[in-house]
């Protein structure tokens, strides 16, 4: 447990996640809630130290919940509120804390509504959700039925709330995030909270990111940083305690600057779940520019991307999937000799899938993948081997690309590297291209 001096506690408080659940412990069902509270606790200030899931018994829960507020003091507990007999999370934490459990008037009310709204008769089981324990602070669910609660025993702060990740998500951020800062600044503590902010790379793989950063990483106070290797990409993340935003602006702002110009030519943008796709969209929306793409091995990979994106119908006009060569020629009207000349897998074809595509859509840009996912070699050329094509503005190029890994595996890095060439291929004429100004291929139109 934390310390306590003359002006109050010492140090930052000490948190802990506990994850109710049988079908967590079978593997049935994977523990979300315990990184995204992880994050919330932690730009409240609170150091989670403890992550624990137990399934749903009476005996263990006890025993969770007393080892728990022996060691932190601040407990999080998530799930087995639900109205069935195996959800015993309050039964628990009655026996455990010594209270009885009451029926909270207001969140019974809501049971009520939900019941009669629904035309759905209300069973004696469903009351259940509206129990809370005795003298605690009750948390209201609003877009669920299980009320939550905090409460303490001795020095630890626990607070209950459902496991379902929306319901859960919403009570904490309308009503147990400003329970917590409450409690926190009634016992004395005197904590500023983290920021982030997150950068994301393409192009560059984790380790090369890591080695330009050394003598940032290796020096490092207040902010830190920390690197990350995400699906396609690499994530950059800054941290800092700060007493507000502003503050925290001013102290990572000038860091975010000398990394973005360390890794120049790889940067696609800023946000905690920001993705290429994201970045490819904004990019060409922000200037009136419309896409059409043909994929081969990458198989829809590419255009589901895009398509998840909000708003992708302002850019994006025409996705084909040309999968066979003769598809290449009667489709998009791949010129058979040239097909036969250069192959299915060759610079030639991509430029001139991509060339065909745009044609077809009339779109102002166009993408084409072409490559070897394996099993076996094609053509000649090896597994992994393929090609990108771009027609953009009045040039058509392509660019020669390497992927290892399983047949998947490849299919999808050679889709996020064909985002990421779009993304530099459509770069603004005002915004330098950097590392990515030595395009390759022949320009033919």
């Amino acid at each position: 447990m934390s310390g306590h001096g003359a002006s109050g506690p010492i140090g930052r408080p000490r948190g802990e996640i506990i994850a109710v659940g049988t079908e967590l412990l079978t593997g049935q069902t994977l523990n979300t809630n315990a990184a995204w509270l992880s994050r919330r606790l932690a730009e409240a200030g609170v150091d989670v130290l403890f992550h624990t899931a137990v399934g749903d018994n009476l005996e263990r829960l006890q025993a969770t919940f007393s080892l728990a507020a022996g060691r932190s003091d601040v407990v999080v507990v998530t799930g087995g509120l639900g109205p069935t007999e195996d959800d015993v999370t309050r039964e628990a934490l009655a026996l455990f804390a010594g209270r009885p459990l009451v029926k909270d008037r207001a969140a019974l009310e809501n049971v009520r509504r939900f019941f009669a709204r629904t035309g759905r008769p209300l069973l004696p089981i469903n009351v259940r959700q509206a129990e809370v324990l005795l003298e605690s602070r009750v948390l209201p669910n609003d877009v669920g039925l299980a009320a939550g609660f905090a409460f303490d025993v001795g020095g630890t702060h626990f607070i209950v709330l459902p496991g379902p990740p929306r319901e859960m998500q919403v009570m904490f951020e309308r009503y147990a995030r400003s329970e917590l800062l409450a409690w926190l600044a009634g016992r004395g503590w005197t904590i500023q909270p983290l920021f982030h902010r997150f950068l994301h790379f393409a192009g560059i793989g984790e380790s090369a990111v890591a080695d330009r950063l050394a003598d940032l990483i290796r020096h490092q106070t207040d902010p830190t940083i920390a690197v990350y290797a995400e699906p396609g990409h690499v994530l950059v993340r800054l941290s800092t305690r700060r007493p507000d935003e502003r503050q925290a602006a001013e102290a990572l702002e000038p860091l975010m600057d000398a990394i973005v110009a360390r890794l120049k030519g790889h940067y696609f943008g800023e946000g905690e779940a920001l993705t290429l796709a994201e970045a490819v969209i904004g990019r060409l929306k922000g200037q009136g520019l419309t896409l059409a793409v043909a994929e081969s091995c990458t198989g829809g990979r590419i255009l589901d991307a895009l398509i998840a994106v909000p708003g992708a119908s302002a850019v994006v006009r025409l996705g084909v999937l040309p999968y066979q060569t003769p598809m290449k020629a009667a489709v998009l009207g791949l010129d058979a000799d040239g097909l036969a000349e250069h192959g299915a897998v060759s610079a030639w074809a991509a430029e001139a899938m991509a060339r065909a595509v745009r044609r077809l859509s009339a779109a102002e840009v166009g993408l084409a993948t072409t490559c070897v996912a394996g099993p076996e070699p094609q053509e000649g050329r090896p597994v992994g081997e393929g090609y990108i094509g771009l027609a953009v503005a009045d040039r058509v190029w392509s660019l020669a690309v390497r992927a290892d890994g399983d047949r998947n595996l490849i299919r999808q890095r050679i889709a996020d590297q064909a985002l990421f060439a779009l993304f530099r291929a459509v770069a603004p004429s005002s915004e330098p291209d950097g590392e990515n100004s030595d395009r390759k291929g022949e320009e033919r139109e």
